[in-house]
């Protein structure tokens, strides 16, 4: 098992690439920031805060484990509402509110940060989050696996 999998909270992944493109934004070329990017960027933000919400919601109604850093914790495997659609909609949530701040920073080459967090968090977190929950939940997971796609 690698180092760092499973170890740093997605949530502060999250914070962490958010202040690292707010203090950086200033470096990068940035585009006029008119009404449809702003528009985009209050709807970017929206879909994220709701993704995040509804899944935070599910694992409460199933009462498992959100601790995303220890999915042998996981006393359910949470199937159904937006979990129905994505298998992640809380990281799904967390690349929408990234993505809202680089529209409303209205610097185009942010999005190489949104891709590092996707990539960072697809190896460091989904991968081994994956691994574990197909052994707790055999079959049924596996099933979940096909059924479901990863992000949307």
């Amino acid at each position: 098992m690698d180092c760092l999998e499973l170890k740093i909270p997605p949530a502060l992944s999250f914070a962490m690439v958010a202040l690292l493109m707010w203090s950086s934004a200033s470096c990068f070329p940035a585009w006029e920031l008119g009404w449809f990017m702003c528009s985009l960027g209050w709807l970017a933000f929206i879909a994220g805060g709701v993704c995040c919400l509804l899944g935070l919601f599910e694992f409460l109604i199933h009462k498992t484990t959100a601790d995303p850093r220890d999915p042998h914790q996981s006393s359910t495997l949470v199937c159904r509402g937006i979990y129905a659609y994505s298998r992640n909609p809380m990281y799904l949530g967390f690349v929408l509110l990234l993505a809202s701040l680089m529209l409303w920073l209205g610097s185009p080459l942010l999005v190489f940060y949104i891709v590092a967090f996707i990539w960072f968090l697809t190896r460091y977190q989904i991968e081994p989050e994956e691994r574990i929950l197909r052994y707790r939940f055999g079959q049924t997971y596996q099933d979940y696996l096909y059924r479901v796609p990863r992000w949307f």
